[in-house]
């Protein structure tokens, strides 16, 4: 991903923190600092666009949320880290990296999903401790193509409104201007985003944010 992508995703993502959205879920047990992220598990051959995407994010995304994280691309030089985590890779990876932390990224498609529209595609993110292999934190999002993902607001003071959990809100914008354009997710990429999104802002930040 290139630079100026990269930083756009992470405008994108400062933006959905500052708009209404679910609460924070807490870790169960202390916050990590440093995370190993393995490479994004997808569950077919049609997401790898999307997978690309996430793994090539998810590194300036755990880190502009506050955590140390050491890169997918790092992680899989180490012996069996694209395969399902087992007891020796979490040892492994503590070893080599000194995390406190393993995030575990599964993209699947939605089973059950009404074969009628699009397909629902879902990102899980997994939080794991690998001193013994608990499950520190876990939640899922879930997208599907054509999602609103931001609307463009009319004159007067027209602007540009970034923000995936507004399906409840009125049709009216700030200073009585209506919602004129609205901007789907079409692109693997932009549902991508809209994952990464949903999910970000349900995982507590880390101790680097509350720092700054």
């Amino acid at each position: 991903m290139n630079v100026v992508r990269a930083c756009a995703v992470a405008v994108a993502l400062v933006l959905a923190g500052c708009a209404s959205a679910p609460d924070v879920i807490p870790f169960r047990g202390a916050s990590p600092s440093r995370l190993a992220i393995l490479p994004v598990a997808s569950s077919s051959e049609s997401l790898g666009p999307m997978a690309e995407f996430v793994e090539s994010s998810l590194h300036t995304v755990m880190r502009d949320h506050g955590y140390g994280a050491v890169p997918a691309g790092v992680v899989a030089r180490v012996d069996g880290a694209r395969a399902a985590p087992t007891p020796e890779l979490l040892t492994e990876l503590v070893r080599v990296f000194q995390v406190d932390s393993v995030l575990i990224s599964e993209l699947r498609a939605v089973s059950g999903a009404a074969v009628a529209g699009p397909q629902e595609i879902a990102l899980r993110w997994t939080f794991l401790d690998p001193a013994d292999g608990r499950v520190l934190w876990t939640e899922q999002e879930v997208a599907v193509p054509g999602q609103v993902i931001a609307r463009h607001l009319g004159s007067p003071g027209s602007r540009f409104e970034a923000d995936p959990f507004f399906q409840d809100e009125p049709q009216v914008g700030r200073g009585g201007q209506t919602w004129v354009t609205e901007v789907r997710a079409r692109s693997p990429e932009e549902l991508a985003e809209l994952l990464l999104r949903g999910l970000l802002v349900r995982l507590p930040e880390g101790p680097g944010a509350r720092s700054r």
